[in-house]
């Protein structure tokens, strides 16, 4: 993949820098061509795997899990505003949500 690379026509003649455009035109032709080398070779050494968006989270997070959760941030909420004997009930209702 390299070897095609530093055969490159950009790689072999270098041309005239003291133009900002073709400067610029050639150091961007040099660093697309080498990502694209960079990106290939790593593609074939690694396996290009095919993405895994095939995977439907909704199946895992269900909303039960969502309502439990809810609940269990408002009881933490509650006891951590809460003062008296209200601080122990508020904290058994969320150890409880945490047992869920």
């Amino acid at each position: 993949m390299f070897a095609n690379f530093t055969s490159h026509p950009a790689m072999q003649s270098f041309p005239s820098l003291s133009d900002r455009q073709i400067a610029t035109d050639y150091i961007e032709s040099v660093h697309s061509d080498l990502c694209q080398a960079i990106n290939t070779s790593l593609d074939i050494t690694c396996e290009q795997r095919p993405s895994q968006q095939t995977i439907n989270l909704d199946n895992f997070w269900m909303a039960h899990m969502q309502q439990a959760f809810e609940l269990r941030e408002l009881y933490h909420k509650k006891w951590q505003e809460s003062s008296g004997l209200n601080t122990l009930h508020y904290r058994i209702f969320h150890q409880e949500t945490k047992a869920k």
